[in-house]
């Protein structure tokens, strides 16, 4: 069918919501997933979800699992944000040749106003030019 698109060819930052920022490289910026778990790192966040690695082969590979992302800046980490979140898709992934698991999270409706001062943090820091777009 002419002018038809389906989802997996249509960029992700088209079929977005609301952008998300590139933070894995933000030192600023502390998130725990799924209340303390040691092996994963955030690697994007916005209003609407945040996405990670997972290193640890033993966590579930479970699309629509509830977690919760403690998220905050250095200078309010005594003040984390928990945000109750969903995984919403799952994708085997290399990281600097290793095998990791990227999870794409969904921040829960009720849960995205709660974020928004850390939003607006991260769109600062990228109209400094030290957060880029992911």
């Amino acid at each position: 069918m002419l002018g038809s698109s389906s989802p997996s060819n249509i960029d992700p930052r088209q079929r977005r919501k609301f952008a998300r920022y590139k933070v894995s490289d933000l030192s600023s910026l502390a998130a725990i997933i799924d209340k303390g778990r040691e092996q994963e790192k955030i690697i994007t966040l916005g209003q609407g979800g945040c996405g990670f690695y997972g290193f640890d082969p033993r966590w579930p590979f479970n699309p629509k699992k509830r977690i919760y992302c403690q998220l905050a800046f250095e200078d309010t980490a005594a003040n984390f944000l928990t945000v109750e979140s969903q995984i919403v898709y799952i994708k085997h992934v290399s990281n600097l040749g290793k095998p990791v698991v990227f999870y794409g999270v969904e921040f829960l409706p009720f849960e995205r106003p709660r974020i928004k001062d850390l939003i607006d943090r991260l769109e600062r820091l990228r109209a400094e030019g030290r957060v880029d777009l992911a």
